[in-house]
């Protein structure tokens, strides 16, 4: 993997799990129409499934964090050569590969996950291991064409455009939604976004807080390096 694909690589994975938490509990966005929610009985042991394995994938990447963190370590090559951050590394790699294999088998057989089915957190905990399935570009294409065509109410709004964003980037377009970041010389910095002066206005469409909002989490959660909505490349 060389020097700047694991620069990326490492952020993206990490940095996708506060972008999910910056999204509004329950909002699926302005204009949903959201039906009652109910899990069939059929589908019950799926989504318990679903919540263990995205419980792993949150896990895995919780330590990584603390352990940069605590090593003074920045978010880059340093950290991936670093020999107590290695394991973890490699472990994520593990953990992301085997429920990446899994899911696909589950929508081979059943197609994507619906709220009505599994419950918002059986759906969300589906989202993460596709948004997290980077060694399978084509996977993540195809779950997010069944997201998007999903039955209104049925797929959260901040779900979807995290996954569009994390494909756009994969196939050499500028992001929607300014979800994915990276540092550069101690700062935070957004990657390239199409209309940057209506970002705001797509991430309210899409459930999601404004991006002063999301820099401010990344400051709490990885360190005191901001930037402002504007920057960037």
């Amino acid at each position: 993997m060389a020097g700047g694909d694991a620069r990326c690589r490492i952020l993206a994975v990490l940095v996708s799990v506060i972008a999910v938490s910056t999204a509004r509990p329950g909002d699926d966005g302005p204009d949903s129409d959201s039906p009652a929610i109910t899990i069939a009985p059929t589908e019950s042991e799926l989504r318990k499934e679903l919540l263990r394995r995205s419980a792993n994938d949150q896990d895995v990447r919780r330590k990584l964090i603390e352990v940069v963190s605590d090593r003074g370590l920045d978010w880059g090559e340093a950290a991936l050569l670093d020999p107590v951050v290695q394991p973890l590394a490699a472990e994520m790699s593990r953990v992301d590969g085997d429920n990446c294999k899994w899911l696909r088998s589950v929508v081979d057989e059943r197609g994507w996950p619906l709220i009505s089915e599994v419950g918002r957190d059986g759906a969300n905990a589906a989202f993460l291991i596709v948004q997290h399935a980077n060694a399978d570009l084509d996977f993540q294409k195809r779950c997010l064409g069944l997201m998007t065509t999903a039955p209104n109410g049925q797929v959260a709004l901040p779900d979807l455009a995290l996954l569009t964003d994390r494909v756009r980037l994969a196939e050499g377009k500028k992001q929607l939604y300014g979800s994915q970041v990276v540092q550069k010389d101690g700062r935070w910095i957004v990657r390239p976004t199409e209309g940057r002066e209506n970002l705001d206005r797509r991430r309210a469409t899409m459930g999601l807080p404004s991006m002063a909002e999301y820099l401010k989490l990344l400051e709490k959660v990885y360190g005191p390096e901001t930037l402002k909505p504007d920057d960037g490349p």
